[in-house]
């Protein structure tokens, strides 16, 4: 009976299939723990974070750091913010960690997609290694879990994309430095 035959062995080449593809998936997730791991062991130490602070205050001006994987956005939020404010940027995860206490930003715009690491898991070590962080969260997935998780695990903010340049000064207006500036004058 070739009909029954070939139906088989049609059958059998689909679980083959498919048992492959999850077998890829799971090497997939394998490597992406791997390299999240890895990136997050990159946070900066307690030492080099007691410098943050007096930096912060020492320095003249408004530092912004922009953590966004897309080219696009990360030239245009750099592009509008450069004209009044120190902009420094970085399109992973990792690239942010090793960066993060010698530009000690002010004001850090982290996107919550990136190719190594979600933007919730660099947060939480961001706020881990200087809980005085003022970090607003970006993403082009703006319902309300992905909104309240930013914003329940220290978050002083969440723009959705698109947005406006008005949305991104009105956040670093509210930047501690800012605040104590206004209150000061």
């Amino acid at each position: 009976d070739w009909v029954r035959l070939i139906t088989l062995a049609e059958e059998k080449a689909s679980r083959l299939a498919a048992a492959e593809a999850e077998m890829q998936k799971k090497k997939a997730q394998a490597e992406k723990d791997i390299l999240r791991e890895r990136t997050l062991s990159l946070a900066p130490d307690a030492a080099k974070m007691q410098a943050v602070q007096k930096l912060r205050l020492s320095r003249e001006g408004i530092s912004v750091m922009i953590i966004e994987d897309d080219i696009f956005t990360g030239k245009l939020v750099s592009g509008v913010l450069s004209t009044q404010f120190s902009v420094s940027a970085a399109e992973t995860g990792a690239e942010a960690l090793r960066r993060y206490a010698a530009i000690a930003p002010d004001v850090v715009f982290l996107d919550i997609e990136l190719p190594d690491v979600s933007g919730h898991d660099i947060l939480k070590k961001l706020l881990e290694v200087d809980p005085q962080a003022f970090v607003v969260m970006l993403s082009g997935n703006g319902n309300r879990e992905n909104i309240m998780r930013a914003v329940n695990m220290g978050a002083k903010g969440f723009i959705g994309k698109p947005f406006t340049k008005e949305k991104l000064f009105q956040y670093i207006g509210k930047c501690p430095k800012l605040e104590t500036e206004k209150a000061g004058a």
